[in-house]
């Protein structure tokens, strides 16, 4: 088995996203290359998948080759979760010790799953840390309010993903607190920590429909809750669930009437529990891609997915995550994406690197990614695995 560990080059850099951009691309490539030789060589369906596509490893030799490293739809993830196979996972994932696996919300009724060993959760962690610490600008001693269940209650991506992020970022576990127990949200409790003195900066993190019911409740009952002037708010995931109700400049005027929070501060998330990661806005409302990840938007067009959109061009969100070990992830998570700046140039906050603009869902991917996800059902059925 290959060691990856070249990506770490990227995530240990003591300023991740003000790295030379030259630099950063050329990392980036060899980790790629380490990442697709190791799930080729190790993952048995990704391996038959590949050569059913006929891509093997040292095809990949420049930047112009990602577009063809196969990927897999987010629909196959779910049908992994109710494939009745026990070996399911050991057929998909490239290491023996899977230790925990993480699923989305299940919205739609079919979550998806998402295998991970020790040393990738311990990567992806460290790497999320670093995108809140440069980008969301918290500290060691900040304190935390997630409009959440809490761990021990939600196995999502959302709830899991930013604990564990937060715990290598703050002292300590007591600097997070959440605000739904037992499945009700108490509107006394929320006041009563965000308003008690602490001397530590004040957040909040939580979906969006979160966020709306919260500051509505707040509004109308006239609670005054102020908080720091840097205080910042983060929203991620469930932008679905009021789409069409709420628009994103609304829930802005919501969140800095009820909390105060500037809306400079007020800081959206395209997260993915696909990669257990998330792309974070600066303070110029750019969702950055940390240098670590390839992030394309693929022709939609193209049903294969292997030509690039324009930049500023909607297209399919490809994302290729070099940083996990567990499973194959070069994931299609089914969304409409633009590149806004290209991995070259500066964003106006001073920040380097790429960033995106979230589009919509990708709905039409009844062609490429039905076809993808019927060929790795197939191959998932034929394969036998020690």
């Amino acid at each position: 088995m290959i060691k990856m560990n070249i990506a770490l080059k990227l995530i240990e850099h003591p300023d991740p996203f003000n790295m030379d951009p030259n630099e950063a691309k050329e990392i980036r490539l060899q980790a790629i290359h380490e990442f697709f030789e190791h799930h080729f060589e190790n993952s048995p369906l990704y391996n038959s998948f590949c050569s059913f596509a006929g891509i093997k490893p040292g095809d990949i030799q420049a930047y112009e080759d990602l577009s063809r490293i196969p990927w897999i739809p987010s629909s196959f993830f779910k049908a992994l979760t109710n494939f009745e196979d026990p070996d399911k996972v050991k057929k998909l994932a490239s290491v023996d010790d899977i230790v925990r696996s993480f699923s989305t919300s299940g919205s739609t009724g079919e979550p998806s799953l998402y295998p991970f060993d020790v040393e990738s959760l311990k990567i992806v962690n460290e790497s999320n840390s670093k995108i809140f610490y440069h980008v969301g600008e918290i500290r060691e001693s900040d304190f935390m309010f997630m409009l959440t269940h809490p761990p021990q209650t939600s196995d999502t991506g959302m709830v899991q993903g930013m604990f564990l992020t937060l715990k290598g970022i703050l002292w300590n576990e007591s600097q997070i607190e959440f605000a739904i127990e037992k499945g009700e949200m108490d509107m006394k409790h929320l006041k009563d920590v965000l308003m008690k003195p602490r001397g530590r900066l004040r957040h909040l993190y939580g979906p969006p429909f979160a966020y709306n019911d919260i500051s509505d409740q707040i509004i109308q009952k006239n609670m005054e809750i102020e908080l720091d002037e840097n205080s910042k708010s983060f929203i991620t995931g469930g932008w679905k669930r009021i789409k069409g109700e709420v628009s994103r400049e609304f829930l802005n005027e919501k969140i800095h009437k009820a909390f105060g929070i500037l809306k400079k501060n007020i800081r959206d998330g395209y997260g993915l529990t696909d990669i257990m990661s998330i792309f974070l806005e600066c303070e110029c409302h750019q969702k950055h891609v940390p240098p670590w990840l390839h992030v394309s938007a693929r022709d939609p067009q193209d049903k294969d997915l292997a030509k690039e959109a324009k930049k500023g061009e909607r297209g399919v969100a490809v994302i290729i995550s070099p940083i996990i070990e567990s499973y194959p992830a070069v994931v299609v998570p089914g969304d409409y994406i633009k590149i806004t700046h290209g991995y070259e140039e500066k964003c106006e906050c001073g920040r380097n690197g790429a960033t995106i603009e979230f589009v919509g869902r990708y709905e039409d991917s009844g062609r490429g990614c039905a076809l993808r996800e019927e060929r790795l059902i197939k191959n998932m059925g034929t394969l036998r695995v020690n």
